[in-house]
């Protein structure tokens, strides 16, 4: 099975990717103004970002860039609040602004399986079935062993953060729905692997 990462891109990012996500930000859209609130949902404090404001007056990219700069190096122990330099993190802190559009390039470019998810998580069959399959994906790490006894919505999003966060999780998922007794299910298992 083909992997869509570099290894890289499954690691936390650190300085060296800083041109990078600046040039990812720009191409997706975003304009950099609502870069303290972006900060703040990265994991940096309101001193640390009220001095990048201080020493930056004016100058909005400036800010941006020192504030990714501040993540990428770990100011603050930003890992300590579960914001480790990912791609992931960092679209999940545009999602909290409300830059959906960036998000989501983001995400498109950088997370083919979590787009492969995405076609497919609506399907109620999909759903349905969670439940049934909880106790699988406890085994195999793809959700906590606490949710087991949850919902289809709230399995959903947690089989969902973990596909994007690791790719090698959507190919285990498959492969549990490809063992389900379920046609359907079975059915849209075969579709992901071909998208895959």
């Amino acid at each position: 099975m083909a992997t869509p990462f570099s290894r890289r891109q499954l690691h936390a990012l650190d300085i060296d990717d800083l041109a990078e996500i600046l040039h990812l930000l720009k191409r997706h859209g975003y304009s950099g103004t609502s870069y303290y609130d972006l900060g703040l949902y990265l994991g940096l404090l309101p001193r640390t970002l009220d001095v990048i404001e201080k020493n930056n007056k004016e100058d909005v990219n400036s800010c941006l860039r020192e504030c990714l700069k501040a993540w990428l190096q770990q100011t603050n122990d930003v890992h300590i609040m579960g914001v480790d330099p990912t791609y992931h993190s960092l679209i999940q802190a545009l999602r909290k602004l409300g830059e959906n559009a960036v998000a989501n390039g983001i995400d498109r470019e950088k997370h083919p399986a979590c787009v492969i998810f995405t076609q497919y998580e609506s399907n109620e069959c999909i759903v349905a079935a969670l439940p049934s399959l909880a106790i699988l994906l406890s085994k195999e790490k793809i959700i906590d062993e606490m949710l087991v006894p949850s919902t289809g919505k709230v399995l959903l999003k947690a089989v969902k953060e973990a596909v994007c966060a690791d790719y090698h999780n959507l190919e285990k998922f498959v492969t549990i729905l490809m063992n389900s007794n379920a046609h359907l299910v079975t059915a849209i298992a075969v579709s992901m692997l071909k998208d895959y």
